[in-house]
């Protein structure tokens, strides 16, 4: 493999990575833009004398589902190192993404279902958040050169910024087009499993072999 080729490959597959890190952030990012987007279903689910009670109506109920994720971000972590260790990098990586953005695919539905539902949800995707941390080493011990090593540390730790930047206006986007708030789900969901699935293909544990 000539030098120039190397390099091109190296930052394709800094690219790929950055990406799905930013899709798993995206997806637990969204229902902090969307919550307040879903009165539809409290009106569909409520009558006058019920809406007050409705769980997307009580501020407790819904903090519960920003903080289980953090609970989830743990289970995932501690199998982790040991698992990446049996399967590898690339397959860790890949299985921690299709995951994600199942929980976010069936995440419309899940708070159709009522509360305990969104917070598997939540809880699954926290899991997949484990891997977007390990991954900024594993991916620049792997694949950097030691003098880009820098580079690749500062460019995949981005992924939470960036997430942040992209989920803001397409979930104000999506709330106050005529699709909704869902299909911001849908649409992250689909995004990150064709980014899973590239990840998977373009990814090798043994850069010298790809």
């Amino acid at each position: 493999m000539t030098s120039e080729k190397s390099t091109i490959i190296r930052y394709v597959v800094l690219g790929f990575a950055l990406l799905l890190s930013t899709s798993i952030y995206c997806n637990q990012q969204a229902l902090s833009f969307t919550v307040i987007c879903m009165q539809d279903v409290v009106a569909a689910q409520t009558t006058n004398d019920t809406e007050s009670s409705h769980w997307l109506n009580d501020p407790a109920r819904k903090n519960v589902l920003f903080s289980v994720v953090a609970v989830g971000q743990l289970i995932g972590t501690l199998p982790i190192v040991s698992v990446m260790h049996k399967i590898g990098l690339r397959n860790t990586f890949t299985f921690y993404g299709l995951v994600t953005q199942l929980a976010t695919i069936l995440l419309p539905w899940a708070v159709e279902l009522g509360h305990i539902y969104v917070v598997v949800a939540r809880v699954v995707q926290g899991f997949s958040m484990a891997i977007a941390f390990v991954s900024v080493g594993a991916i620049t011990s792997h694949w950097s050169a030691l003098r880009e090593a820098g580079t690749y540390i500062a460019i995949l730790s981005c992924s939470p910024q960036l997430s942040a930047v992209l989920t803001m206006p397409l979930a104000s986007a999506f709330c106050e087009s005529s699709l909704g708030w869902r299909y911001l789900y849908y649409s992250f969901g689909a995004v990150g499993l064709l980014l899973s699935a590239a990840f998977f293909f373009f990814y090798t544990n043994h850069p010298r072999k790809h």
